[in-house]
């Protein structure tokens, strides 16, 4: 997912809630294409635990950590 301003927008917000999706989106949308895979598989392991430990969320996945954002409702 590229569009971090999914958490300004409450309609969808309350879609990431109600669905129950763990939505990961990048914090720079700038990079190239394998820049932008390599940072997912870099955190792959945060990821993981984020799915673990949450039944849904949005999540920022920057160069140096995943950073859940709260939505409000849940």
């Amino acid at each position: 997912m590229k569009d971090e301003r999914v958490r300004y927008r409450p309609a969808e917000k309350r879609a990431v809630v109600a669905s129950g999706v763990r939505a990961f989106c990048l914090a720079r949308q700038d990079l190239p294409a394998e820049a932008m895979a390599q940072l997912f598989i870099d955190h792959i392991a945060s990821i993981e635990r984020a799915c673990l430990t949450y039944e849904h969320g949005l999540f920022i996945v920057t160069r140096s950590d995943l950073r859940r954002v709260d939505l409000g409702g849940g």
